[in-house]
């Protein structure tokens, strides 16, 4: 990943759950080109003092639907603008 666009998506990221996630979302709505590799060059460590692990699986599965709605939102807003021209 190329550091103007490391920054470029790291601004917007601030959610405790979904990190991931909310990361993706932005890379596609700032239409960055992406490759599929592979090799695994990530790996996550789950452990019982993880950010979310005090979050119940149906608060985190809410956070995450959350998450999935505001970029589900973001995209038609900017579709709107762009049927406006």
């Amino acid at each position: 990943i190329r550091k103007k666009a490391f920054y470029l998506i790291s601004d917007c990221v601030d959610v405790a759950v979904g990190v991931d996630q909310r990361w993706y979302q932005r890379i596609l709505e700032l239409q960055l080109e992406t490759k599929m590799i592979p090799e695994v060059v990530y790996y996550r460590r789950i452990h019982a003092n993880n950010t979310n692990s005090n979050i119940s699986k149906q608060e985190n599965f809410k956070l995450r639907l959350t998450l999935l709605k505001d970029h589900i939102d973001r995209k038609r807003n900017s579709e709107k603008k762009e049927s406006k021209y």
